[in-house]
């Protein structure tokens, strides 16, 4: 079974493929394909980590830097919740569904929102590390 870019669902994680006539073969995708999977968990678990030290930035009296989320806040933390939860799964299903000429830049593209997610965690951390030694 091969998706729409001729690469197969079954070697998702890269390395060695099993092939569906049982026969290992050697990945040759281009890495941001073979690493893509893992980008959109991580993007995942960074905006997860973004709700959860945000929440905790905004409980000791700080207030949101990113205009559009603090929009969002004036309505509720749930309201921004279920934006940015549809604002990732809007990025995966855009990614997995690239056509095959686009895969590799998509892939791309999230690996870059995986770095500035992580960058903002590390931010809100150094934030409540701030208020709690200061």
């Amino acid at each position: 079974m091969t998706t729409e870019s001729g690469y197969g669902w079954e070697g998702m994680l890269g390395g060695i493929v099993g092939r569906m006539d049982g026969r290992l073969e050697r990945d040759t995708r281009p890495l941001e394909l073979v690493t893509r999977p893992a980008a959109l968990a991580l993007l995942f678990l960074l905006n997860i980590g973004d709700v959860i030290t945000t929440r905790r930035v905004l409980a000791m009296g700080g207030q949101e830097g990113n205009p559009l989320a603090s929009q969002l806040l004036t309505h509720s933390l749930n309201t921004l919740l279920l934006v940015k939860l549809a604002l990732v799964i809007g990025i995966a299903v855009a990614t997995l569904l690239a056509p095959a000429r686009h895969a590799v830049r998509s892939a791309r593209w999230v690996w870059f929102a995986v770095l500035v997610y992580g960058l903002v965690v590390i931010w809100n951390c150094g934030q409540i590390l701030a208020y709690r030694l200061g």
